[in-house]
């Protein structure tokens, strides 16, 4: 019950402090401006990052579809490994 008591009067406290913080009136801060303007410039640098980005995208796609034109005859000979033996032959019989 001791702990009751001496817990009371700073729980009042704090009750009188809030009520206190409710009353007062909040500032006004007006940050719109510098919100868009830190969001336009964020923007402009992530459209600068993005370039080299999509030049480097494209030389890999690029150089995968060359990659993939050579590669598959490769793929034909896995699955039939005489394909190279007989090709020539039936170019000479058209």
């Amino acid at each position: 019950m001791s702990k009751d008591r001496s817990a009371m009067p700073e729980w009042q406290a704090f009750e009188n402090l809030a009520a206190k913080a409710r009353s007062e009136v909040a500032p006004s801060l007006d940050v719109v401006g510098q919100v868009l303007h830190s969001l336009r410039a964020r923007s402009r640098r992530a459209s600068r990052v993005d370039t080299p980005l999509l030049l480097f995208a494209g030389a890999a796609l690029v150089a995968a579809v060359l990659l993939a034109t050579f590669a598959l005859p490769a793929w034909d000979s896995v699955h039939n490994p005489l394909v190279f033996q007989f090709k020539p032959l039936t170019l000479v019989m058209r």
